[in-house]
């Protein structure tokens, strides 16, 4: 039996190349007795594009997601792209502390009625809401042995998002020492990947994320954990240039891994630099 029901935003990379953050995810919300309830007929949130355009139409992307889990009862989102959960953020914001465009968009979209749904990303949401003694009863194989540095990105730094600490951000080593991994603790946690530069700019985001993949070999890490798929994939797709082979997973790859997801599941022939060899050599799979 489920116990909880959480509206869920996957996001539009969801649905392309972060297939497997959003399958992992399911997987383990729903092993945990989390019940994700997708938005109906949810759309862009806007994305980077969409506030160069005009800040308002970009926002007003996010309201109208807000206001269609609204009407579908959802009173409560998670959105596992921090890119989302910023322009989700956003939007509830203007509505709610600018009357003029709170009219505006009311009488175009339609009000929504009481408070915005509250918005939560993967990270606060298994923090203040699931925790570690639920996380840990479900563990069947800990993740012992296996060094992890967390890489956050900007996250923690998104206008609108206050979570964690933004400097020195910890939610995700929080929940990487609840599954039994060695934690290795880095300065590079939060330096930017490049992000969005990666397609107009990529000779940016391949000496930023080869920094990142140098640094992270460098403290004698195994693999990096993400929590963003625009990370994921700078981090990923750079590292030829960088020397390196490190792979880069999706958190909630490495919670399914730790609480007996079938590993046909966990989307491990995704990434660019295969995870499975240093895996088995770990004795994970």
């Amino acid at each position: 039996m489920r116990e909880e029901k959480l509206g869920y935003y996957p996001g539009c990379s969801a649905e392309g190349t972060s297939k497997e953050f959003d399958g992992t995810l399911r997987e383990v919300f729903f092993r945990l007795g989390i019940l994700l309830e997708e938005i109906p007929d949810w759309n862009c949130c806007g994305a980077s594009p969409g506030h160069v355009l005009s800040e308002e139409v970009g926002a007003a992307l996010s309201y109208l997601n807000l206001l269609k889990a609204k009407r579908a009862g959802l009173e409560e989102i998670l959105t596992p792209c921090p890119s989302c959960y910023a322009n989700l953020l956003k939007a509830s914001h203007f509505y709610t502390t600018d009357p003029d465009l709170a009219k505006r968009w009311g009488e175009a979209y339609g009000p929504i009625e009481g408070d915005p749904p509250k918005v939560y990303h993967l990270l606060d949401y298994l923090i203040e809401r699931v925790g570690k003694d639920k996380v840990v009863s479900y563990l069947k194989k800990p993740l012992e042995g296996l060094k992890v540095v967390p890489y956050y990105g900007c996250l923690n730094r998104f206008p609108y998002v206050e979570m964690d600490d933004k400097e020195n951000p910890v939610f995700m080593d929080e929940v990487l020492s609840w599954l039994g991994a060695e934690v290795i603790s880095w300065s590079y946690k939060n330096n930017c990947c490049g992000a969005g530069l990666s397609v107009p700019r990529s000779d940016i985001t391949r000496e930023l994320a080869s920094r990142l993949l140098n640094a992270a070999r460098a403290y004698g890490a195994d693999l990096i954990s993400v929590v963003c798929p625009l990370c994921q994939f700078n981090l990923d797709s750079q590292q030829r240039y960088a020397g390196t082979k490190i792979p880069v997973l999706y958190l909630t790859q490495l919670m399914g891994l730790a609480i007996g997801v079938r590993t046909e599941n966990l989307g491990l022939s995704m990434p660019f630099v295969e995870p499975r060899s240093l895996l088995k050599e770990k004795g994970f799979l």
